[in-house]
């Protein structure tokens, strides 16, 4: 074959996009002496080919810019950039091997990329024309095999750099990097509206979307540390939170774990700052310096990982935190003589992705087994490489807590608690001596608190869902799921279509509730429902569909909560248990027992109306400092400051007893006839009725994200997004069941 065919072949092949390259491409790099790190796999070129090697001099430019995501089922995306555009590749083998890169735009040199839940992928970048600067984005619903045309998102307004991307579903939110200016999209970035924030003229800025609540958070750097947040995609925002930590400059995550979401912001300087917006304060930690106020890059995941890239002389290093923050690893060189780099964890496998810039190229490290372990794995799938040993760990300076000022905001979720000694396994029933005779007592009479279910011979639903749990709630005879995605899952007896997701309900769900035979949802502020409507448990007052923040629901009705504090009730009411009492105003937080309802105010004491046969509306004098409220179906439960539990009512199970152990809690939820309660270690602790062992709780599950209960059902959901079923299977909730995403189409 001649020189002109062979070049010609090789033309042809590249602009079909169609070859993948392996390791063999390499190019290989010296490492230093002080390399700790092992990877599974090394130093992979990303730009290994471009069109007509238009690969040349390729960069990921600033750390300012997220170039790396990875999706819910592993995929790796990133996008880097040179003379001719911006450029896209994946890896699908945990970084072994990428994709032949394919053109996003010609008309940008670097931009960001995000990915929303459904895996569809946007890459925004900055356009100048005469002076004048615009902001673009293109996106693409099929892996990044073909992209749409730029769509103009709105001007830049002075900023110079690419703006700041999150995702929410079908909401787009694009930042200027200097704050001015927030635009929206609602429609998967089709169209584009700006919002207008109260920002004055700032260093630094970014964007965050909380998965769970839907939350916005913007973030800035003047340098002194502030922040907002928007519950309504941008359209009002709270005051703005300040302190006086300072970040050299802006580069942040978002993270979380169990109750606590944080934001980790760091920049050229040692100090690292994680705000935690669920008791808005903020801790400081050292992690090592980086050479200037570009060369820092952040990640954080939903198990409490958190990843620091940084560049000290001419080399970079990775540290990791498994303690959400608190305290982090010493830094490990990455590789030498490199410039910046972008990291992700891939929520699969915990993986840590470590992409970078050397010598005009791109290069990815994988490192697997840094975060977490096959025998106690946050992560659906965390097979560990056998060349992976971790970098040595050293804990960072002691942290020191700064309280910050802002209004308290209302939720449904118990607040941080003090981390905890491990519980005992309350239960003396051994979970395989008791027969499987079906339930005898009415189902009507189910407690219905919004929680979780499970089944009686405590093995894990065969195949695990990839995504956490969000909150379950456990019905007569099914269950419904949230997911972190905002997606629902549901299983079980259908005779009152209690498990048919309607349209309206496929994505965008907030929050979640059921009774015997009927589901609640809330999405952008408006309560939807299925199911049974015999005492107009799925018909709702005007008032409920907007601004409602929480929902729940008793045996046959439900309640909500709106924006302002103030209460609505619906459905049976033969016990006065949906007609809220006058001047009931300032609520935090609802719930509701079968047949009575609970609230807690902002002053922290709760409150209580319905049926009072068993004391169950009867509060404890002096109970104050109140965090979570929950009813059985005839006891209640609160949770206090501190992590201890209060209960009160029906006592003949002892199920209003609490343990000893009940310390350091974290959760608290009502069964019909017993009690559960979760850690802050993980642990899950049970007390009161027991006869199809819906209280033995199996000592192998530590890792526990949280639970729910129905009438003799629990329901523990792992961080892993394993949902293991414990209790009485005649019900049609047993184990055997898989949930599943619902495939319902519209929003």
């Amino acid at each position: 074959m001649t020189w002109k065919k062979t070049v010609t072949v090789l033309v042809v092949s590249l602009l079909l996009g169609a070859l993948v390259y392996p390791r063999s491409g390499i190019v290989p790099t010296v490492r230093a002496d002080s390399r700790t790190l092992t990877a599974l796999h090394d130093s992979v070129q990303v730009d290994i080919s471009c069109v007509l090697s238009a690969c040349t001099s390729s960069t990921i430019a600033t750390n300012q810019m997220r170039k790396l995501v990875v999706s819910s089922t592993g995929v790796a995306y990133a996008i880097f950039s040179n003379a001719s555009g911006i450029w896209f590749t994946k890896s699908t083998d945990r970084g072994a091997t990428f994709s032949a890169p394919t053109l996003v735009t010609s008309t940008a040199t670097q931009g960001e990329i995000a990915i929303s839940s459904d895996g569809t992928l946007y890459v925004g970048w900055l356009y100048f024309a005469s002076y004048s600067g615009t902001f673009k984005m293109s996106k693409s619903s099929d892996g990044g095999t073909t992209w749409s045309g730029a769509v103009s998102v709105g001007s830049s307004r002075g900023s110079t750099i690419p703006f700041h991307l999150a995702v929410d579903g079908n909401n787009v939110f694009g930042l200027t990097q200097n704050g001015l200016e927030l635009f929206v999209s609602t429609n998967a970035a089709s169209s584009w509206g700006p919002k207008f924030p109260p920002y004055k003229a700032i260093l630094s800025a970014d964007v965050h979307v909380d998965p769970l609540t839907h939350d916005i958070y913007i973030f800035r750097a003047a340098p002194t540390v502030g922040w907002y947040s928007s519950s309504d995609v941008g359209t009002t925002w709270s005051t703005e939170r300040e302190t006086y930590a300072d970040v050299d400059y802006l580069v942040s995550a978002f993270g979380m774990t169990g109750t606590d979401k944080f934001v980790y912001m760091a920049g050229a300087g040692t100090g690292l700052h994680r705000v935690n917006v669920t008791d808005e304060s903020i801790q400081s930690v050292t992690v090592s310096a980086s050479a200037d106020n570009t060369t820092r890059s952040l990640a954080a995941d939903s198990c409490g990982n958190v990843i620091s890239g940084n560049k000290t002389g001419s080399d970079l290093y990775v540290q990791y935190s498994k303690n959400s923050g608190a305290t982090f690893s010493s830094a490990a060189v990455v590789t030498t003589g490199a410039d910046s780099s972008s990291v992700a964890i891939n929520p699969v496998n915990g993986d840590v992705l470590y992409l970078y810039e050397k010598s005009g190229h791109i290069y990815m490290s994988t490192y697997a087994g840094l975060l977490d372990g096959p025998a106690d794995s946050c992560y659906p799938s965390s097979a560990t490489a056998t060349n992976t040993p971790a970098a040595t760990g050293t804990p960072a300076s002691s942290a020191t807590r700064v309280p910050a000022t802002g209004t308290r905001t209302r939720t449904t979720a118990a607040t941080k608690t003090p981390s905890l000694r491990p519980s005992k396994t309350p239960s003396k029933t051994p979970i395989n001596t008791r027969s499987l005779t079906p339930i005898k007592t009415p189902i009507k009479t189910q407690s219905l608190t919004a929680s979780f279910t499970a089944t009686k011979t405590a093995t894990m639903t065969p195949t695990p869902i990839p995504l956490l749990m969000k909150k379950g709630a456990v019905g007569g005879s099914f269950v419904l799921g949230l997911l972190q995605n905002g997606t629902l899952t549901t299983w079980g007896m259908n005779r009152e279509s209690q498990t048919n997701i309607p349209p309206c309900c496929g994505s965008g769900i907030s929050d979640i509730a059921v009774g015997t035979n009927f589901a609640l949802a809330l999405k952008g502020g408006k309560v939807y429902g299925w199911g049974a409507n015999t005492k107009g448990q799925v018909t709702f007052p005007a008032a409920a569909g907007s601004n409602i923040t929480a929902i729940a629901a008793g045996g046959s009705h439900g309640v909500a909560l709106t924006n302002k504090g103030i209460v609505l009730g619906w459905g049976d009411n033969g016990y006065r248990q949906a007609a809220v009492p006058p001047g009931v105003k300032d609520v935090t937080q609802i719930a509701a027992g079968t047949n009575h309802t609970l609230i807690v105010k902002e002053n922290g004491t709760v409150q209580a109306w319905g049926n009072n046969a068993a004391g169950q509306i009867r509060i404890p004098a002096g109970l104050k400092n109140v965090l979570q409220v929950v009813g059985g179906l005839d006891h209640s439960l609160a949770l206090i400051q501190g992590g201890t539990i209060v209960g009160w009512g029906g006592n003949g199970y002892s199920q209003s007893s609490i343990p000893k152990t009940a310390i350091d809690i974290k959760q608290v939820s009502a069964g019909a006839q017993f009690s559960l309660a979760v850690k802050n270690n993980g642990t899950v602790i049970a007390w009161g009725r027991n006869d199809y062992n819906q209280t033995y709780i199996p000592p192998e599950y530590t890792n526990i994200y949280t639970v729910a209960t129905g009438y003799a059902n629990t329901i523990l959901g792992l961080r892993s997004g394993r949902i293991i079923v414990l209790g009485d299977q005649s019900n049609g909730v047993d184990v055997s069941r898989t949930p599943t995403k619902t495939a319902t189409p519209s929003p």
